[in-house]
């Protein structure tokens, strides 16, 4: 159909200002692998050159699927008009079958518009999900997809998506751009652009010439990291660029910044400037569709609206994997606690999202704790979840989090750190999955804590050879988080036991208390695991070259896969360093889940197409 479909287009001046182009065949040359997708057709202004180049994704205008009739491949069902309500409540509108699932993920993997012989769908993105219209017949119904092409072919930049707060540098700034950032150079030639950062009123620029990783995935906070030329303060800076969630009680990481600087908090990254980007489509619209009853896919309840988010600081970090010794790593980590201590003592403010990615090592060798984003203040998180599902970074999250997705998370929460990450997928990895729940893991991790069985078996346990200092620093968190989880286990026991005892008298069960906040001295605190940084940094017995070795790597990964983590339907997210992971695994995402990806849109579509 390819070429007959584009020869008809053209034939009656359907998108006068455009062109259809085969691309069937060709992967745009510029996308990183595992992301050679081959578009059935693109779209693109006239003035685009494809002669040598089909498939350009910087270019595309929009793109057509196709499918034939003999593979029933259509991902969605209709409803009879006849449903009732609770019938209506009871439709499936996301198909089952292994072909229709896979075109379903093939659509929210690569936001293609679908279509089906002779039947197509519209589809709208943004990063909350899709709005999917009714299926129509277009040889009976030709017109409406006439119309569609005429009407978005009259559409400026704007109105098609294209964020006009982004601009192709000129070739004098690109030169001046690349001279700068030859440090960050991308691995693949990638054009130069300068970016519109809001301060205040005005607008700051920034020249950039490739993120240190992109988004894996349509939906989420699709987080983009980039070195940049600040052409106003004429030096290199950290810009980054999110959409983040906009529901009651998640803070703005410029705000947050702005309140850990205005406060002194040791560690963190000095704000520049930086807010939500202003203007149409900046914000994401599906969530609105996914309300009223005539939608019959996912709910509103799982969907997340987002906001445009960029802003820039002053400090480009390394990754913490990158260490050049083991010393220099404990006092990345001890700076990051000091970050910790500081934000939750002069800000009432947690983290909620320590991780490897997010404590960078500063150019003389300390720690810096980065990635905001998913931080709040003790007086929100005390008011409840806002979110249907737990964000975080599931290695990292504590045992009792991981256990209990329903709880509130706290500072004892934040701070259990597990200074070897890489050790052991079965720990720190494991999880369980039933349909319909949110992923609960950390028995493993709870039972390490309490038991040291799962490491007892490994035969030194977590003997660091030849390091006296960290094997210490290891056995000493240890006994404190045996401390702690065995005064959990004392505080669900007995709240278990009356339980039993209320409901065997038949008496109203009262609420169970929080077991952290019933505590009044809870051991995992700043000033104990302060203490035990200090006393290893401060002790003999430390290599000097022990550089970090990456054990991760997927060979050798390979034979220690006994467990896996949710993968996040969200965005993976790059740290504020100098170097990007190659593509972090599934188990390696942050988890923010955001339900079904797509907003059954009804007759809404096809009628708007008409005014």
């Amino acid at each position: 159909m390819y070429d007959p479909f584009i020869e008809l287009v053209a034939s009656k001046k359907l998108i006068p200002g455009y062109k259809l182009v085969k691309s069937s065949k060709n992967a745009d040359p510029g996308c990183e692998d595992g992301m050679k997708i081959k578009p059935d057709i693109s779209m693109y202004k006239d003035s685009v050159d494809t002669a040598n180049n089909p498939t350009q994704f910087d270019k595309i205008e929009t793109i057509l699927e196709l499918k034939p009739k003999k593979r029933p491949s259509d991902p969605f069902n209709d409803p009879i008009s006849t449903l009732s309500e609770t019938e209506r409540n009871l439709f499936r509108f996301e198909a089952d079958s292994f072909e229709r699932k896979e075109c379903r993920g093939q659509l929210g993997s690569y936001a293609r518009t679908w279509f089906s012989h002779p039947y197509a769908r519209f589809i709208r993105f943004d990063r909350s999900g899709g709005i999917v219209s009714s299926r129509f017949n277009f040889r009976e119904e030709g017109n409406l997809l006439a119309d569609f092409f005429w009407r978005f072919s009259h559409l400026n930049d704007i109105q098609r998506g294209i964020d006009d707060t982004v601009s192709r540098a000129s070739e004098e700034e690109a030169i001046l751009a690349k001279s700068k950032l030859s440090e960050w150079a991308p691995k693949k030639e990638r054009d130069v652009f300068k970016l519109k950062v809001p301060t205040g009123n005005s607008s700051r620029y920034f020249l950039v010439w490739g993120a240190l990783a992109d988004p894996q995935s349509v939906i989420g906070r699709a987080t983009r990291g980039y070195p940049a030329w600040d052409l106003d303060g004429q030096k290199v800076v950290f810009l980054k660029d999110s959409w983040r969630s906009t529901e009651t009680g998640m803070e703005k990481e410029t705000a947050t910044l702005r309140a850990l600087n205005a406060k002194g908090v040791r560690n963190v990254p000095k704000f520049l400037c930086g807010d939500d980007l202003e203007g149409n489509f900046q914000s994401t619209i599906t969530k609105h569709y996914a309300q009223p009853l005539w939608n019959i896919g996912a709910k509103g309840d799982y969907f997340i609206k987002r906001a445009h988010n960029r802003f820039a600081e002053d400090f480009i970090g390394v990754q913490l994997k990158n260490y050049k010794s083991s010393k220099q790593f404990i006092q990345a980590v001890h700076d990051a606690l000091i970050a910790h201590q500081d934000a939750y003592e002069k800000c009432k403010i947690l983290h909620r999202d320590i991780s490897g990615k997010n404590i960078l090592l500063t150019q003389d060798g300390g720690g810096i704790l980065n990635d905001w984003d998913l931080a709040k203040t003790v007086e929100a998180i005390g008011d409840g979840a806002r979110q249907q599902f737990r964000s975080g970074t599931w290695q990292f999250m504590a045992a009792d989090l991981l256990q209990h997705p329903t709880k509130r998370h706290t500072v004892e929460d934040d701070l259990e750190l597990d200074t070897l990450p890489s050790i052991m997928q079965s720990i720190f990895e494991q999880y369980i999955h039933i349909p319909g729940r949110e992923p609960v893991g950390g028995s493993h991790k709870r039972l390490m804590l309490l038991t040291r069985e799962p490491i007892d078996t490994l035969g030194d346990g977590f003997t660091v050879y030849n390091n006296e200092p960290v094997t210490y620093l290891i056995s000493a968190f240890l006994d404190l988080f045996y401390i702690w989880y065995s005064q959990l286990a004392r505080e669900a026991f007995k709240a278990h036991s009356k339980t039993t005892e209320l409901k065997r008298k038949k008496e109203v069960v009262p609420q169970a208390p929080d077991t952290a906040s019933a505590m009044n001295e809870a051991p995992c605190n700043h000033t104990n695991i302060d203490d035990i940084f200090r006393e290893a940094l401060e002790s003999d017995g430390w290599p000097e070259d022990d550089v970090s070795l990456d054990y991760m790597d997927p060979a050798l990964r390979k034979q220690y896969e006994v467990g896996y983590a949710p993968e996040a339907e969200g965005s993976t997210e790059p740290s504020n360093a100098s170097e990007s992971s190659p593509g972090p695994s599934h188990a390696s995402r942050k988890a923010e889940n955001v339900g079904s990806p797509y907003v059954r849109s009804s007759d809404r579509i096809r009628q708007s197409s008409k005014q």
